[in-house]
Order: C-alpha cells, then sequence, then structure tokens
C-alpha cells in the first residue's frame, strides 16, 4: 500500500462541455515526487462525492499499484 493525496478530481471541461471522469493522485516513489492518474469507475460513488465536494484541499489516501502495469492506481481508499 502507498500513502499519497489526491491533488485534483473531477469537474467540468468547458471545452468539451462534459465531465471529466478522472483525477490525479501525488505519492513518493523513492524519494521521488510522482503524479498518477485514476479513473472514476475506480472509486465509490461515496467518494467520488467526497473528492468533488472537497476538490480544492489535497485528500489523504491509501492505494495500491496495478501490479501488471504499475501505471494505474488500483483499491483507493480516502483516509
Amino acid at each position: 500500500m502507498l500513502n499519497g493525496y489526491v491533488i485534483w478530481f473531477g469537474g467540468k471541461n468547458n471545452k468539451l462541455n462534459e465531465i471529466n471522469d478522472y483525477g490525479y493522485i501525488k505519492y513518493i516513489d523513492n524519494g521521488i515526487s510522482r503524479d498518477i492518474k485514476f479513473f472514476r469507475y475506480e472509486i465509490t460513488e461515496h467518494e467520488q462525492f467526497i473528492l468533488e465536494t472537497k476538490r480544492h484541499r489535497k485528500i489523504k489516501i491509501v492505494f495500491d499499484l496495478d501490479s501488471l502495469n504499475h501505471k494505474y492506481p488500483v483499491a483507493v481508499n480516502i483516509l
């Protein structure tokens, strides 16, 4: 499990006039700050609500990375 925080999630894309279905997590990997993209379908509706109502705050989370490609988070849990 990795610790990080959500730096951005959801909102509206005014150019496309649609809701963004993704966000970004910031975490430290071997002393290097990294950002990783995650998608709306990877979290529950309750977690989506929390992230969207607290959009301008860093929200701490715990997550695992996909063991196959290490690019996408799995098991995102809001603390």
